[in-house]
């Protein structure tokens, strides 16, 4: 996996995306947020940055990201 952010732009494939969303998840149910709140899409949006700039591993985005 690219950890330089050479593939920025790249699809993100599914097994990527259903462990960014058990990250996002748990980040949620830690801070109490619904999915529905903006705060959620700001997390979200967190979250795909530091994936996208090669940070790949859940517990290292969900402090990050938090």
């Amino acid at each position: 996996m690219h950890t330089n952010g050479q593939d920025r732009n790249a699809a993100i494939r599914p097994q990527e995306m259903a462990m960014l969303q058990d990250v996002l998840n748990q980040l949620l149910r830690e801070k109490n947020v619904s999915p529905t709140d903006t705060r959620a899409e700001t997390l979200a949006a967190r979250i795909i940055v530091l994936f996208r700039s090669g940070v790949r591993d859940p517990e290292a985005l969900k402090l990050m990201a938090g």
